[in-house]
């Protein structure tokens, strides 16, 4: 919703951009002192970007307007760290008010207002999110990707998916079909790098005569285990496939480890105590069809052991606790317990143009972001609006106490009126301060009407997560800065 901006750096094409991460990571100043403070906004917006998806434009705001009024203070010989300290207090009273006035996250109410209000009141982007991480459960994942025509398509993988496809294509069987099928094959698992096969040919020889599939999951396969894999399959009729697990290091036993509790399978590794040449039988596990095409390989097994899943997926869910934030390892635990529960999606995003693609996936991963914090910790109906009236809460207590509180009263409406500005409503709008702790009487701006009304009307809803968190990050940067007493730097 409203306006956004257009960067070209040579010799890329030109950017729209909508967010404030995009734009701080876009601006380069040229004298070396003011490179140094925007270097520290982007660096700050980055790290709340990576932890929560959205928010950073309420962050760079609500940064700027505390920075503004402070050195005016502090040039008038107030006392930083009194002034601080205050800030401080103040951001506890809003976070414990926003508490107050969180509700819990209900699926049919809030799922598509809140789509909608971090895709920017797009409307569409909203319903396609809600729509596709219903179909893909609660331990679902959607991986955003650039699409190539002018529709967005979305793809549902059943079962367990690995992002990979054969070590050689030697080893494809169909000249017609895109994808290599496999049915009850035997699974191999083995966080090796398979490079010669010793005493396992006999074993590849039965599978030939038997007419029995075996794909093997390994770190990789090369040299002459590659080559005896390939003539076997040309020659014998070995219906065998080989596949690379596409992490590295640790992550690469995870993995195994993940689809040997899909397969009832054992990891053949070295952590185990197992080798590839005291392979037994019963250490294989088994799959109703395993699909392999060029990059992606489908485990596809209709009664799995469900308290071997179940004991793998609640550990997956221990590490994310422990793992707070959006970091890269929470993102790569989401996808292996959203693969153990086959809800994983890919979302190709189409347009007209280059920009206006870009711009759209900005969207759908910011509503995916939003609506995860959401489920997690809640919503706050009219987060701008609700700032704005706690904050003229703020500029009562300011007249009892110091000039923090009525610095971060300010501060708290400036989302708001840059929301109003941006959508070029002329006229500034008086604030509500009738903000209570009962849901029905709270009162938001509709920009869409351009006036106040009740929030069981209007629809609107923020991350109760994200909002307490751009609050609290807000004052810790400025603080931070405020009490430092000067800036060096190489000219």
């Amino acid at each position: 919703m409203g306006r956004g901006a257009i960067f070209h750096c040579p010799p890329a094409s030109p950017e729209i951009v909508v967010d404030g991460l995009s734009i701080a990571r876009e601006f380069q100043p040229t004298k070396s002192v003011e490179r140094q403070g925007g270097k520290i906004l982007y660096e700050s917006m980055y790290d709340f970007d990576r932890d929560y998806g959205d928010g950073n434009s309420s962050l760079a705001l609500i940064i700027h307007d505390i920075m503004v009024q402070s050195n005016m203070l502090l040039e008038a010989g107030f006392s930083p760290v009194q002034l601080v300290d205050s800030l401080f207090d103040s951001a506890k009273l809003i976070e414990n008010r926003l508490e107050e006035l969180s509700q819990p996250f209900d699926d049919d109410r809030h799922s598509i207002p809140i789509c909608q209000t971090a895709a920017g009141d797009h409307i569409e982007v909203a319903r396609n999110v809600d729509s596709l991480v219903r179909n893909l459960g609660p331990d679902g994942y959607v991986d955003v990707k650039e699409g190539y025509g002018l529709e967005t398509s979305e793809t549902i993988y059943p079962g367990m998916t690995l992002p990979a496809g054969l070590v050689s294509s030697e080893l494809k069987t169909s000249n017609f079909a895109d994808a290599d099928s496999y049915d009850e094959p035997f699974i191999l698992l083995c966080d090796e790098k398979i490079e010669d096969f010793g005493r396992l040919v006999p074993i590849l020889e039965g599978f030939a005569r038997t007419d029995k599939s075996l794909v093997i999951i390994c770190r990789d396969l090369v040299g002459s285990a590659l080559a005896t894999l390939i003539v076997n399959v040309k020659k014998a009729g070995l219906k065998a496939a080989a596949v690379a697990v596409p992490e590295v290091g640790d992550r690469v036993y995870e993995v195994l480890e993940d689809l040997a509790a899909f397969t009832a399978g054992t990891v053949v590794s070295q952590r185990l105590g197992y080798c590839l040449q005291s392979l037994r039988p019963e250490m294989l596990g088994r799959a109703d069809r395993v699909e392999v095409d060029s990059n992606r390989c489908v485990f596809i097994c209709k009664n799995p052991d469900r308290r071997m899943i179940d004991a793998r997926k609640q550990a997956i869910r221990d590490d994310l606790r422990r793992v707070r934030y959006l970091s890269y390892d929470r993102e790569r635990l989401q996808i292996r317990l959203a693969r153990l529960s086959g809800g994983f999606a890919e979302l190709r995003v189409g347009a007209h143009s280059l920009p206006e693609r870009k711009l759209h996936m900005l969207r759908y991963q910011k509503a995916l972001c939003a609506l995860q914090s959401a489920k997690r910790s809640g919503v706050l109906p009219g987060a701008g609006s609700i700032c704005a009236q706690i904050a003229s809460q703020l500029d009562e207590r300011a007249r009892e106490n110091s000039i923090g509180y009525k610095i971060l009263a300010s501060a708290l409406r400036r989302p708001l009126f840059q929301l109003i500005e941006s959508v070029g409503i002329e006229s500034m709008p008086g604030i509500r301060s009738d903000a209570t702790g009962k849901s029905h009487s709270i009162q938001v701006f509709d920009v869409r009407k351009r006036e106040y009304t009740e929030n069981c009307n209007a629809e609107i809803y923020d991350s109760a997560e994200i909002v307490k968190a751009y609050v609290r990050c807000a004052v810790s940067i400025a603080g931070t800065l405020l009490k430092s007493g000067v800036s060096i730097t190489r000219m």
